[in-house]
Parts: C-alpha cells; structure tokens; sequence
C-alpha cells in the first residue's frame, strides 16, 4: 500500500450534492487498495468507516475503467481501486476554508495501539511544516 503525501482536486460535491470549491487532503487515515475490480465488499469496507452522523468525512478515490484489461505502466500503482479517507483535509467552503483532521482505526487497533492517532499527528506536523516554508 502506498499511502498519499498529499492530494487535491479541482470541485467537489458537498453531502447536499452542492458544489464547493477545492478540496486538498493529506495523510491517510484510512486506505483502500486492490488489484482486483471494485465489487461489493469493497464498497462495504469504504462505507463501514463513513456515518451519516459526520457527513463531511468523505473518501476520495478511483476505479479502473476496465478492470480486465493491464493497466499502462504509469496507472499501475494505483491497482484496479485506490480510496483514501485523508488524515487531513482543506476545503474551500461558501465564504470559509475548512480544516478536518480525521482519525480512523480498526477493531484491531482499538487495543491503545495509538497507531491511528500517531499517524494523524505526523500528517498534523508534516502539513505544519510545509505551510512554515
């Protein structure tokens, strides 16, 4: 798995289906891969660390077009499926910029591993760091 530095797009939809400006997210609190198609429990994994209760949390993604076919040499990383729900988020917002910082983890971190948070703590220091420069 290839965890994100950072990432952006131009627009996106807010949970209302209204348009909002940019959206750059850094970090990965929560990644999906595959090399496979995008099929059913796939959908189900992605949708079990989304709530209706926290509708701004959102993962950001894509499939291959074609899961049957070999990818070109420079998709090949991303596998047939890439969704990541980001450990940080700017967006731009009617009149506001929003800054989320998400923390996810499994059942098998719920121990006080503290994985989750630590690493939403270096995408913290890192998106710090860069806006120092």
């Amino acid at each position: 798995r290839t965890e994100p530095a950072a990432f952006a797009c131009a627009s996106a939809a807010g949970a209302e289906g209204a348009a909002h400006g940019a959206v750059a997210g850094a970090g990965a609190a929560a990644l999906w891969t595959g090399a496979g198609a995008f099929g059913e429990e796939q959908v189900a994994a992605v949708a079990a660390a989304l709530s209706d209760r926290a509708p701004r949390v959102r993962a950001i993604g894509c499939v291959r077009f074609d899961a049957g076919t070999e990818p070109a040499d420079e998709w090949a990383p991303f596998g047939g499926y890439y969704f990541v729900l980001p450990s940080l988020e700017l967006r731009e917002c009617a009149g506001a910029t929003l800054l989320a910082a998400t923390v996810a983890w499994s059942d098998e971190e719920r121990g006080g591993s503290g994985t989750a948070l630590s690493g939403a703590a270096r995408s913290l220091d890192e998106a710090v760091t860069r806006a120092e420069a």
